[in-house]
């Protein structure tokens, strides 16, 4: 598989829009739609503890995050608007 990372930024009069994509492993419906709630896969303890952070840090810091399957990947869309 295609392992590059692609990253996309654009500023707009009001927002900043950054797309990272790859077209690695698509991760189960089940942890797509985890991720996209900010919740974590049913895991061991010890597994939640050390899992999520970067999910959490990007929702505290942009105003928008989407997930998306796109291609044979992946496309996360995180939105900041400029205020």
């Amino acid at each position: 598989p295609d392992r590059k990372i692609y990253q996309r930024f654009r500023v707009e009069s009001d927002k900043l829009v950054i797309t990272i994509s790859s077209r690695g492993v698509v991760p189960s419906n089940l942890a797509a739609q985890s991720a996209e709630r900010g919740t974590e896969v049913d895991e061991s303890e010890a597994a939640q503890e050390r899992r999520g952070w970067g999910l959490k840090l990007i929702r505290s810091l942009m105003d928008e995050v989407e997930f998306e399957r796109v291609d044979e990947g992946t496309s996360l869309r995180m939105t900041k608007y400029l205020r």
